[in-house]
């Protein structure tokens, strides 16, 4: 396998020679962000001054998750099979279509855990860190009535039998961005700071999917995704008085969040409309969410 770096590398040469031209011109603009966000914050001795934005969506507590196997890897009969996203876009008019999981190069094929439907597409062979360790990132579990929730991918990663006897369908992402309420980033990266897809859910289990539309840092998103409260929907993130760690003034009070994809890789669309990226993008791996 190629280093973590070097794959990393391959996939933004990949995507970016990818998009066609064509698709960039004629897209229609990216839905307006729902939440503002301004960053003025010291993180160890690297002073942060920006703004991103949000895309927030909840179906609310009847909702349906489903997973599809995209584009040319996947061969003979499989369930929820589609060519590229605009297929399922087509097909599901009322979700919010979004793409996710590890992958691998051009033409991308899986790069971690994806069972579907009860069938092994890919096991795990995917670490984000050089020891080997899964401690960074979740799995996505789906039940056959489209409910989820997100567990350790060290709970799972040494038996995928366990892994289908709890999930009818299951998908390998990372890192976990909040845990138990907790931020389950631990240091600032300079290479985290991206444009963003994140699926969390609250403690009533409700599910909410998150599009930074425009670059944040993994550590700053993590604060205000786990941080409750602000309706007026423009949020301040700091320093905590005495300036030791981050503080939001508002945020979505989520209990649990994995991110899902960054960079060139972040497609999604809502009922047709484009929120971020380009729907002939086809990574081997995509969501749709809606109610049901």
């Amino acid at each position: 396998a190629a280093p973590e770096m070097t794959r990393w590398c391959l996939r933004l040469v990949a995507l970016l020679s990818f998009t066609p031209a064509k698709a960039m011109i004629s897209a229609p603009p990216a839905a307006a962000p729902q939440w503002l966000i301004k960053v003025d914050a010291t993180i160890a001795g690297t002073h942060l001054s920006y703004r991103t934005a949000a895309w927030v969506y909840s179906p609310g507590p009847d909702y349906r998750l489903k997973l599809y196997a995209v584009g040319p890897y996947f061969t003979g009969p499989i369930a929820n099979h589609a060519t590229d996203l605009a297929q399922i876009i087509a097909q599901e008019p009322r979700a919010a279509v979004f793409n996710g999981g590890y992958w691998d190069n051009y033409p991308f094929v899986p790069a971690g855990l994806f069972v579907q439907n009860g069938q092994t597409q890919h096991g795990f062979d995917f670490a984000k860190t050089p020891g080997g360790d899964f401690g960074q990132s979740a799995v996505v579990c789906l039940s056959k009535d489209g409910q989820f929730m997100l567990r350790q991918t060290r709970d799972y990663a040494s038996s995928i039998a366990q892994i289908k006897q709890d999930c009818f369908s299951s998908l390998q992402a990372g890192p976990f961005v909040v845990e138990k309420g907790e931020s389950g980033i631990r240091q600032l990266h300079e290479r985290d700071f991206s444009i963003r897809t994140i699926l969390g859910t609250n403690s009533a289990h409700i599910p909410t999917l998150i599009i930074f539309q425009q670059p944040v840092h993994l550590l700053v998103a993590a604060e205000f995704l786990r941080t409750k409260g602000n309706t007026t929907r423009n949020v301040v993130i700091g320093n905590k008085s005495g300036g030791s760690g981050l503080q939001s003034s508002g945020g979505l009070g989520l209990l649990d969040a994995v991110n899902l994809n960054g960079a060139a890789g972040v497609v999604c669309f809502f009922e047709g409309h484009r929120v971020a990226g380009y729907s002939t993008l086809a990574l081997p791996s995509a969501f749709s969410l809606q109610p049901k």
